[in-house]
């Protein structure tokens, strides 16, 4: 059993961030992994940048597939590439 389910029965608020338990009630705080990346890059390539890179962590989670799929919009919108 998770400690957060612990918690719970103790009537103790449970509030995941970043994180999405299904079959576990509580409050989430999620980011949005995906415009949050695509602003940094819009942001550096109208200040003017041109190499611009990502470090987005594990891609089996869904937070770094979100932030890397943000940085690669903004990049190919930023600096106008056809896809293909």
């Amino acid at each position: 059993m998770p400690i957060a389910c612990g918690f719970q029965e103790r009537g103790i608020p449970v509030i995941y961030v970043d994180r999405f338990h299904a079959d576990m009630p509580g409050d989430i705080v999620i980011a949005d992994d995906l415009e949050g990346s695509q602003r940094c890059v819009r942001h550096l390539v109208a200040s003017g940048r041109r190499r611009i890179a990502t470090i987005t962590g594990p891609l089996q989670l869904s937070n770094a597939r979100a932030r890397l799929e943000g940085y690669r919009r903004a990049l190919w919108k930023g600096f106008n590439l056809k896809n293909g």
